[in-house]
């Protein structure tokens, strides 16, 4: 996906949860932070990408964190 995006001179990516497709109960905080890692590692694979776009996650109400906090 990232490859397409290389003659661009910038841009934001804006990933909206839920963020994991199947509930891993209390080992839900690290599937997902294996799954941003995972994240992570392809973008860091496109250098260009990596430093002139920007990138916002927004959790979804499935997501483990802090329920309260918006956007959600």
């Amino acid at each position: 996906m990232f490859e397409g995006f290389h003659e661009l001179q910038a841009g934001m990516f804006i990933f909206m949860g839920n963020f994991l497709s199947e509930p891993t109960g209390t080992n839900k905080p690290v599937a997902l932070r294996d799954a941003l890692k995972n994240l992570a590692d392809t973008i860091a694979e496109f250098p260009h990408i990596l430093a002139k776009f920007k990138f916002v996650l927004i959790p979804g109400p499935l997501d483990p964190g802090f329920v309260n906090i918006l956007p959600r």
